[in-house]
């Protein structure tokens, strides 16, 4: 019998409102209490990893739903945090959520684990679906203590306590935001679910195996499980690493991996030297990207790994390996494993390390053989392999016929991968270069006189025609007998040869040249020369007299007018102290001024005004100008400039040497006679000059007037002069330099020591109100803005001083001098140096016509031959010289020379000269260097004629040669030293070939293998089901914890240093701070790689799009936009948008107000679901568009034709790649162009249609331009260089060239190359769209075997662009080099309202220059180009043109095929309204 106190219980109960119902069931306390209702009582609590592998929808009908009668159903609220579920027949209790389980059991899967079908029935009940809990915040997980802070606590040099720093920076390129960061209290038990990553840092105590370790584990689980997070445990060197001291450390944070599930392992390193037991020096890395298998979990799914992999440094380094099953073990015990050898392009690490002490490495990778025999036959297929999918994931089709793809990998298992790896610098190698010994050279020229005749006398000369006879000749019959035939003296090959026939032409002449091996360089390589950039020092040569010295600053810009305290508006004012500095260096003491000369004459500088501190080659600042005259005087100082009088040299206290642009020695020995005098002070300032040329009134350029360093050059001598050791960082070594670049943030260090910066005590006296404290230096101001800093100049380069002795540097930077030089490599270069000679008879004072015929018949016969005749008479005889150049492969050309033989000459000599050396290219065809072929030599005679004389006539005579030696000499043998290069810990192969073992006959793959510690991996949780998260949460494991605290402090001596830079890439954003990532990932090719493989490819500027899809606010895309491109530039950049939604607000507020900001051009879509607008939409786009003035761009297909043939063509089966081009004919493109021409026209708005690609649609265009219409049109590489057949190829390689418009035919490619040369188009654009052909964001995003309508549309070709152009346009003849121009540069600029800030070179725009390498031969290849996408549709085609220099305002960003520029560089270009469409 129930009780009356039980029934009224139950009635409170279900009076409760759901929550207090919730409360009261898991009121702990409550159900501690007698005569309690058991009913009600929560047994069973779900954990996150309770949840089955089969998810969420199957779950809650397994375990609430027994096989139903007549079924259930699902549902799930708006928001995502409820889910609805019921079953007529089978329900639920009473109770309402998942936290209550009915049938007294706690465990799932046993016992009564369900309700009965008949209770409750129809009843519907609502669970509390899984919540996402958001983080921003970083821990260390201190229950299990840091042994590494325990073991060092007593060492103050070492600061355990910057994880704060690390995690709170903003930085900027990093995009991070600054996280809170706070070290856990012993008590505590749970990571803090806000925590997005957590550290275990060394621990020192094993809670997971004490008692209670079981709750603590379940709740890191239950942490991880949240998603979205990091799990980071820092083990350490567990054998060499202080003796041992880490082993037991090492031993906790392996069992709590186990417990985790994880198959990650540390160990030792193999050996002391492994370890890395020693600090590394700063700027020399240890720990580089680690070589990661090609066929992995994070390669396949949306956990692909953003963890930086830039270059670190680590000291004591354990290895991380993955845990091996004995199970696993027994397979290879014994013979190991055999290898096929028929890879041709087997990847590093081809073998798995086979010792079986060695097993576990998480880089090795090899392939493995899938084979199966069926009734019609066998099917085998070689993949690539490694230990985690070996074991785990059975990755080919139980039919062996396809590689490794994501729908395969069925297992929640997520492989480790390893991240970084110890690395250690190669040995620097010693190059020989033998000692060369240079023969005497002798040159002649040919010496005339004048001869004049006077009126009435005559003379001969040289008929204007010679006769039609030969007078000697040398040639080779096609079927030679004895060698040349023909008349002729003597015919002398020397080191020429004779070469065999070609083409049926049989030349008797040819020079060969040899391939040799010499230097040439491969970058630079850089040495840091002094800890410090001084900017002013101080020195006493050894000569000088009492209190005499040299001062030195290595700057200008303190002295103009703003540091100077003497502008009007952006001077510091009385906190200004540079014009107490300059005042203290003239001064005589600190109660008299000083008497100062400014050195002229030699100097070149004729005043103090004449240096300048900032300059622009276009345009001089005259506010950087000194204003030193000025100031010096204002202080009663007697200033004296253009002093060259050096006889009163001893008049002064202060001689001032201003930024020299000459040297004289003679002037600067009287500077050191000077000197020898008691109390005298030399200045010598220099600062860093523009580049300056020569200008005619054209614009034109000429001359070099100034180079950079020039007065540095003369300083460094006029220290030399002066027997100082202090001198600019500066290097005459060619191809070296010493520079500190000083755009970042480094502190100004003063030595108070020098009373030119600690001041007057009583401040100088002979100036009224001038006190002490406007004499005390507290820094040198050397910027024209935050004049309050006491640490920074911004925007300023300086050459420091080096070798002045530390107590000489008053003034400094904390800027390390980096010393850079060039960096050499063995390079193939081939040598010519040949001479032949043939001699003819002739009569002496005679004239005859020399015919020469030559020709190269391949593409190797292209070395210049140098040819001179003369003759052998007395005197009066003439010569030719002149140079035979590479010919059209087969045309023979033809060259002709006067010659007039003097007195007593028998004899014509032709001689023949070819040298050459050059570099061959690594990519070059070419086999052999050759001259061109000289085919023959004939000559006829020319007669003479007699000239009478009516009015004097003077004439110039042959009057003999000259003869100019130039004395043979010797190059020594010269040492070089090829500096090492950082590389992965390796070993060779044959180390892990197992005995008995056969390897492969033919290695074609590297030969080491990678095998140090890795020092960084991670790995997917694997114990709960689905994450909560955007992403599944990470344990990564890291095998030392000086990457993070604790010694080798330098390592981390700032917030933004490269081990930071690495642990803050270990977070993950949380989904609300990644919205926009949901829409596209972060595509690195966007930004970083795009603008870089831009520049690669001859490009200064891009215009990438900013998508609006439906219901985006216009400005809130564009700054999305702006933060993903901010610091991601090399080169400059603007945008255009795309406008897909056109409400009233869009078209009425927002499109206007962009358009004003400096975005003035927009595309719009006239097909894609997601895009496309329909003719009454562009008719309002449109109108706005005029009314503002912007460039509306369309991308013009119909929509609804495309559907249908789509729809038609899937109906047949038809769905391989080659029918997207069937899909979208031409009448497709041209019927909406026309319409759109149509819709331009009403609105009386331009338009400009964009990738053209058909003859129809490009003849609608230039019908419509014909009639005056502001129709403009742009096409692209593919239009002319690909062709529709491109997409009919085997299997799925159709669909890299699967883009729209689809390229066409041949036919429509010449109309494309026609709209070009005639105008149609103003605009040749790369239509750089880089979908990837295999992976996540590729083409095959839904398959191979998908149809042609779910392949991604777009092709890249940024890089390629330009060069494919040039060389088909311009180098064929084509189109002119100014067509190119203008379609590439000037028009673009000019429609996009960049113009005249780009697309021209003139005065006041950016210097955007490209300098191009032709006649060059190169084959495109994907692994040369430089962005990040995994092939080009240009493979294999050949260029003869490509970009060697591309500056970007005035920098270079490109340069001899390397990289010179830098992340961030470019810089946002606004768009102004184009004056040339309206």
């Amino acid at each position: 019998m129930v009780s009356v106190e039980r029934i009224a219980q139950s009635q409170s109960y279900l009076e409760l409102n759901a929550s207090d119902k919730f409360f009261y069931r898991t009121d702990t306390s409550f159900w501690g209490a007698t005569n309690t209702i058991e009913l009600y009582k929560k047994i069973y609590d779900y954990k996150y990893t309770d949840i089955p592998y089969t998810g969420t929808w199957g779950f809650i009908p397994s375990q609430f739903a027994p096989p139903s009668r007549l079924g259930y159903s699902c549902a799930v609220s708006d928001t995502g945090n409820i889910v609805a579920f019921g079953a007529p027949t089978d329900s639920f209790n009473e109770f309402d959520d998942l936290n209550v389980w009915y049938g007294g059991t706690t465990t799932l899967e046993s016992g009564n684990n369900r309700w009965p079908s008949m209770t409750n029935a129809g009843a519907v009940r609502l669970f509390e679906s899984r919540k996402y809990h958001p983080h921003s915040g970083v821990v260390e997980f201190t229950r299990f203590g840091n042994l590494d802070r325990s073991l060092n606590q007593n060492d103050t040099s070492i600061s355990y306590e910057r994880m704060g720093i690390y995690f709170g920076a903003d930085v900027v390129e990093e995009g991070t935001k600054p996280r809170s960061f706070r070290k856990m209290e012993f008590s505590e038990k749970k990571i803090p679910q806000d925590a997005g990553v957590a550290f275990i840092i060394t621990p020192e105590r094993d809670v997971i195996s004490q008692d209670g370790g079981e709750e603590i584990l379940t709740n890191i689980k239950e942490w991880l499980a949240l998603g979205d997070r990091t799990l980071v445990l820092v083990a350490n060197d567990p054998k060499f690493e202080d003796g041992g001291a880490y082993a037991k450390s090492t031993d906790i944070v392996n069992t709590i991996l186990e417990k985790l599930g994880s198959r990650m392992v540390v160990q030792a390193a193999r050996n002391k030297e492994d370890a890395l037991l020693e600090c590394a020096e700063s700027g020399s890395f240890n720990v580089v990207k680690a070589f990661q298998p090609e066929y992995n979990h994070t390669t396949f799914s949306e956990y692909e790994s953003k963890i930086s992999t830039d270059n670190i440094y680590a000291r004591g380094v354990g290895d991380i390996k993955i845990r091996l099953r004995d199970n696993e073990v027994s397979v290879f015990k014994g013979s190991g494993v055999q290898m096929p050898c028929n890879d041709p392009l087997k990847p590093l690490n081809p073998e798995p390390e086979l010792p079986l002490k060695q097993f576990g490495d998480l880089r090795a990778q090899w392939n493995s053989i899938c084979s199966i025999c069926g009734p019609f036959g066998c099917a085998e297929i070689e993949y690539k392999t490694n230990w985690p999918m070996y074991f785990d994931n059975p990755n080919p089709s139980r039919a062996c016929d396809q590689y490794p793809l994501p729908g395969n990998l069925d297992s929640p298992y997520q492989d480790p991968r390893p991240i970084l790896t110890a690395a250690r610098k190669t040995p620097d190698r010693i190059k020989i270069i033998p000692e060369v010994i240079i023969p005497e050279v002798c040159t002649s020229s040919e010496l005339f006189r004048k001869e004049c005749f006077e009126e009435g006398s005559s003379f001969q000369r040289l008929a204007a025609n010679h006769l039609d006879q030969i007078a000697f000749n040398i040639y080779e019959p096609l079927v030679p007998t004895n060698g040349p035939s023909g008349t002729f003296n003597a015919f002398n090959l020397n080191t020429f040869t004779n070469p065999p026939a070609l083409n049926l032409r049989n030349p008797i002449l040819q020079a060969k040249g040899k391939i040799a091996s010499q230097i040439m360089d491969d970058g630079f390589e850089t040495e840091v020369v002094s800890p410090d950039s001084p900017l002013v020092c101080q020195e006493v040569p050894s000569y000088a007299g009492k209190n005499s010295k040299v001062i030195m600053i290595a700057s200008t810009r303190p002295e103009n007018v703003i540091n100077l305290g003497r502008h009007h508006k952006f001077s510091a004012g009385k906190d200004d102290k540079n014009p107490a500095f300059y005042s203290s260096i003239v001064k005589r003491n600190c109660n008299n001024p000083g008497v100062v000369y400014q050195i002229g004459g030699w100097t070149g500088r004729e005043s103090f005004a004449d240096v300048m501190s900032d300059f622009d080659v276009m345009d001089r600042d005259e506010e950087s100008r000194s204003d030193l005259f000025n100031l010096l005087s204002s202080h009663k100082h007697t200033v004296e400039q253009n002093f060259t009088a050096h006889e009163n040299y001893a008049l002064a206290d202060v001689l001032w040497i201003a930024d020299p642009t000459g040297y004289d020695e003679d002037g600067v020995q009287k500077i050191k006679e000077y000197l020898v005098n008691d109390n005298k002070t030399v200045v010598i300032t220099y600062n860093i000059q523009p580049e300056i040329y020569e200008e005619d009134n054209f614009g034109n350029i000429g001359n070099i007037i100034s180079q950079p360093f020039d007065t540095i050059k003369n300083v460094t001598k006029i220290c030399s002069k002066l027997n100082l050791n202090m001198k600019p960082a500066f290097s005459e070594l060619v191809s070296s330099h010493m520079i500190t670049n000083t755009h970042i943030e480094a502190k100004q260090i003063i030595n108070y020591d020098y009373e030119i910066v600690s001041g007057c005590p009583n401040g100088f006296t002979w100036l009224n109100n001038y006190p002490s404290d406007y004499t005390y230096i507290n820094y040198l101001t050397t910027v024209r803005d935050d004049v309050d800093a006491n640490f920074r100049r911004t925007e300023f380069d300086i050459v420091p001083i080096i070798d002045a002795e530390p107590s000489g540097r008053i003034i400094k930077y904390e800027d390390s001098i980096t010393a850079s030089k060039k960096k050499f490599i063995d390079q193939a270069f081939f040598t010519m140096q040949a001479s032949a000679s043939v001699a003819f008879p002739v009569v002496d004072t005679s004239g005859y016509q020399v015919f020469v015929n030559y020709v190269s018949e391949t593409n190797d016969d292209k070395i210049d031959t140098g040819i001179v005749i003369s003759d052998n008479s007395i005197e009066d005889g003439s010569f030719a010289h002149d140079s035979l150049t590479k010919t059209e492969i087969g045309n023979v050309k033809q060259k002709s020379y006067r010659i007039q033989v003097g007195t007593s000459g028998t004899e014509l000599t032709v001689a023949f000269d070819a040298s050459k050396h050059e570099k061959i290219d690594a990519d070059s065809v070419f086999v052999e260097p050759r001259s061109v072929r000289i085919i023959s030599i004939s000559g006829c005679p020319i007669p003479y004629e007699t000239v009478n004389v009516t009015t004097k006539t003077c004439i110039d005579v042959h009057d003999g040669w000259e003869v100019t030696c130039t004395p043979s000499s010797v190059i020594p043998e010269q040492r070089i030293v090829i500096s090492g290069t950082l590389q992965p810990i390796s070993r060779s192969r044959e180390n892990y070939v197992e005995p008995g073992l056969v390897d492969c006959e033919t290695i074609t793959t590297e030969k080491l293998i990678e095998d140090g510690p890795v020092v960084a991996a991670e790995e997917l949780e694997n114990f709960s089901s689905f994450s909560a998260g955007k992403r599944r949460s990470r344990i990564v494991v890291i095998s030392d914890p000086t990457i993070i605290q604790g010694k080798c402090p330098h390592y981390r001596d700032n917030a933004v240093g490269d081990n930071q830079k690495f642990l803050r890439s270990l977070y993950l954003p949380s989904p609300q701070e990644n919205q926009q990532e949901q829409k596209f990932e972060k595509n690195e090719e966007y930004f970083e790689t795009g603008t870089k493989s831009a520049a690669f490819g001859g490009t200064t500027t891009v215009i990438p799009f900013a998508v609006q899809y439906k219901g985006e606010n216009l400005r809130k895309v564009i700054e999305d936009y702006h933060k993903k491109a901010n610091g991601q530039c090399y080169i400059d950049y603007a945008f255009h948008t795309i406008i897909s939604d056109v409400s009233n607000k869009i078209l009425n507020q927002e499109l206007p107000a962009i358009i004003k900001d400096g975005y003035s051009h927009f595309k719009i879509y006239m097909t894609y679901d997601d895009l496309k607008l329909n003719d009454r939409e562009i008719l309002d786009v449109l109108s706005i568009a005029g009314k503002e003035k912007a460039v509306v761009m369309i991308h013009a297909e119909n929509h609804e034709c495309i559907m249908w043939l789509t729809e038609k063509l899937e109906n047949e089966g038809k769905t391989s790649p080659k029918y997207h081009a069937v899909s979208r004919p031409d009448i497709i493109e041209a019927e909406a162009t026309n319409r759109a021409i149509s819709l331009s026209r009403l609105t009386n708005t331009p338009v400009l249609f964009v990738h053209i690609s058909s003859k129809e649609a490009i003849e609608a265009i230039r019908n419509a331009q014909s009639k005056g219409f502001k129709i403009l049109a742009e096409t692209c590489p593919q239009y002319l260089f690909l062709t529709k057949d491109k997409l009919d190829q085997k299997d799925f390689e159709g669909a890299k060239y699967v883009c729209s418009p689809p390229p066409r035919t041949k036919e429509d490619q010449l109309e494309v190359w026609k709209g070009i040369q005639n105008g149609t188009f103003d605009v040749f654009s790369s239509d750089h769209c880089p979908f990837f052909y295999e992976g996540k964001k590729g083409k095959d995003v839904k398959g191979k075997d998908a149809s042609f309508s779910k392949i991604p549309n777009g092709c890249p070709g940024l890089e390629t662009r330009l060069p494919l152009l040039f060389s088909d346009g311009v180098l064929n003849k084509k189109i002119s080099v100014n067509k190119f121009v203008e379609i590439t540069s000037s028009k673009p600029a000019k429609i996009y309202g960049l113009y005249p800030r780009k697309g021209t070179i003139a005065i006041g725009s950016d210097a955007d220059l490209v300098i191009w390498d032709t006649g060059i031969n190169k084959t495109i290849k994907n692994k040369d180009l430089h962005h990040n996408v995994d092939y080009t549709p240009y493979e294999n085609i050949k260029v003869s043109a490509w970009p060697n220099t591309v500056i970007c305002r005035g920098k270079i960003i490109v340069s001899d095929g390397k990289l010179n520029g830098s992340k961030g560089f470019g810089e946002f270009q606004k768009s102004d309204i184009s004056k040339y469409v309206y």
